[in-house]
């Protein structure tokens, strides 16, 4: 029993994470390595490249760069469109452009038909849950792109990093988003939510301010897991261990032979009540350990998450 609910605590745990924080300077890395292999027509390494920084991008050690970002939504525009994947090219690109209209394409030169291909795609609309607000951490905030949100709404089919911070100006969440998907945990219902002092819309720079939380800790500082319903949960498996061992004494005692012990029941009577005891007890048993079970797991789904950054999400 006790294994069993510790790999509901491993899957809980296991469910996106960061083992490591990611910095803007790997980031720059990376795009100047995908840029050299894109140079040299090397597309498949060039978007690997490019894929593995996707995917550790949600464990920033700070607010994305606006710029940086749109730098790498271009970089993969044009490796997915040297790779003739349309589709991808296109929300990217469109990444790129919402990002930091002011960036340029770089290189490419005007009427580049992956230019020409984004133009033709048009405005992307924006979505969202027009009837719902963000869940956000006391005096924290979200910024989708780096860019500081309220509300929950974004363009369809553009990629987003979503970065959840505390009050502090860490960030403590991040994932990629499809478009207007967000979260159901992110959403709640409407409330005026107000911009951080840790945050200058103007320069739109994130400065923290005490020690970053360590691995474990969320926005309110304390612990990142669902402390309660797992010990709660924890505490009613064992204590089902237990029933069920004194149910099976129980079920011994109707089934003892007087000939061999002298305490065994001997009347209709006594039978009867060690047999009904049994029976309780497996019951109560049985309620204990699903009752334990689903309060651990639930505790996990709707409130843990991984210590540290929490990273999910993956898309072309």
């Amino acid at each position: 029993m006790i294994t069993l609910f510790a790999l509901f605590t491993a899957s809980a745990q296991d469910d996106g994470g960061c083992s490591t924080i990611y910095s803007g300077e790997e980031l720059d890395t990376a795009m100047a390595e995908a840029d050299r292999l894109l140079q040299n027509a090397d597309i498949e390494r060039a978007l690997n490249t490019l894929r593995k920084a996707q995917d550790l991008l949600p464990c920033l050690d700070a607010l994305a760069d606006r710029q940086q970002l749109a730098k790498f939504g271009r970089a993969m525009a044009m490796a997915s469109f040297y790779q003739q994947d349309e589709v991808a090219a296109t929300r990217w690109g469109r990444m790129f452009t919402y990002t930091d209209p002011d960036l340029g394409w770089g290189e490419l030169p005007a009427g580049h038909p992956l230019i020409t291909m984004i133009e033709d795609a048009g405005e992307a609309p924006m979505g969202g849950p027009t009837d719902q607000g963000l869940i956000v951490p006391k005096k924290g905030a979200i910024f989708l792109n780096g860019t500081y949100t309220d509300t929950p709404e974004a363009r369809a089919e553009v990629p987003y990093l979503v970065q959840v911070f505390n009050s502090n100006g860490y960030p403590i969440y991040g994932y990629w988003q499809d478009g207007s998907a967000f979260r159901e945990d992110l959403l709640g219902e409407k409330v005026e939510l107000r911009m951080p002092s840790w945050y200058d819309p103007l320069t739109g720079a994130a400065t923290p301010k005490g020690k970053p939380p360590t691995p474990g800790q969320e926005a309110g500082g304390g612990s990142s897991l669902p402390v309660a319903p797992v010990a709660i949960g924890g505490g009613l498996i064992v204590v089902s261990g237990i029933l069920y061992a004194i149910a099976g004494s129980a079920s011994g005692k109707v089934r003892c032979d007087p000939r061999e012990k002298d305490s065994c029941p001997t009347t209709p009577e006594q039978l009867a009540s060690a047999q009904s005891t049994a029976n309780w007890l497996s019951l109560g048993a049985g309620i204990s350990f699903a009752a334990g079970a689903g309060v651990g797991v639930t505790g996990f789904l709707l409130e843990g998450r991984s210590p540290g950054l929490v990273v999910s999400g993956r898309f072309k």
